[in-house]
């Protein structure tokens, strides 16, 4: 018999990774959009630049 502590850091530790991936998910989606950006602006596409990104979780 596994004692219910135990389980609950089991929970802990699953939802803190699930939360660590979110971040670096949305950490990438960010430095993807941000070399989007950097790209266009180098290709002479650019309209001032504009760096907007929303970072909804």
């Amino acid at each position: 018999m596994i004692p219910a502590n135990v389980f609950i850091l089991l929970d802990t530790n699953i939802i803190l990774q699930l939360i660590r991936k979110n971040i670096v998910d949305k950490m990438n989606e960010l430095l993807d959009a941000i070399d989007v950006q950097i790209n266009n602006f180098a290709k002479g596409n650019h309209k001032g630049l504009p760096l907007q990104y929303n970072i909804a979780m």
